[in-house]
């Protein structure tokens, strides 16, 4: 259920900006307290922004939306929107406008809340911030792990073709070897040529 609703930034007399007000479990924004989204509206609590964790939501209120540009995320590149609070302009998240990716298809039309910027519901703040460490210590372990394995395969990537141009520079060095030996030769075989040439017996 919404209702309307006026916050006042300290001037006396509301911002004069009109807000939908929303009822029950509610998240706010943490600059201007004003309502954003309901706790049923969260589909996701595992993500993962610059600045910590980050909430999917599948509904958001009293925000507008930036332009749409490419931005390479940690899953990948997505078309994406900023989300700013209309009350206090502050950037809270971002919109997923098209997504690529089949897996990632349930993203798209839907919105990430930065944690930090946005306050839960009273009655859960402590159980969601505990949970957050969790989640945020998990994910970062996952990512932790992604990146040693990738590590490890280049690494080996590196020493097979460290092998291989060792075995090529090995090879070069023999050919040159080679090619010295041939000229010597060739060297040798015109001054017997100069050695026997007629007029000289």
């Amino acid at each position: 259920m919404s209702v309307s609703m006026d916050i006042d930034k300290g001037g006396g007399g509301g911002t004069g900006v009109a807000l939908e007000g929303l009822e029950g479990p509610i998240y706010k924004c943490k600059q201007c307290q004003a309502h954003l989204a309901l706790s049923q509206h969260v589909v996701s609590k595992s993500f993962l922004c610059k600045e910590g964790k980050g909430y999917l939501f599948s509904k958001v209120i009293n925000v507008s939306l930036g332009e749409k540009e490419e931005r390479t995320l940690l899953t990948g590149v997505y078309t994406v929107a900023d989300v700013s609070c209309i009350s206090c302009g502050s950037i809270i998240g971002w919109k997923y406008e098209i997504v690529q990716e089949e897996k990632d298809k349930y993203k798209e039309g839907k919105f990430i809340l930065e944690r930090y910027k946005v306050l839960g519901p009273a009655e859960n703040d402590s159980d969601d911030e505990a949970k957050d460490g969790l989640h945020s210590a998990a994910l970062l372990s996952r990512i932790i792990d992604m990146f040693q394995k990738h590590a490890k395969e280049v690494q080996k990537t590196l020493d097979a073709n460290k092998e291989w141009m060792e075995k090529l520079e090995s090879k070069v060095s023999d050919l040159t070897s080679e090619v010295h030996q041939l000229r010597s030769e060739l060297q040798e075989c015109k001054s017997t040529q100069n050695a026997v040439a007629p007029g000289h017996v």
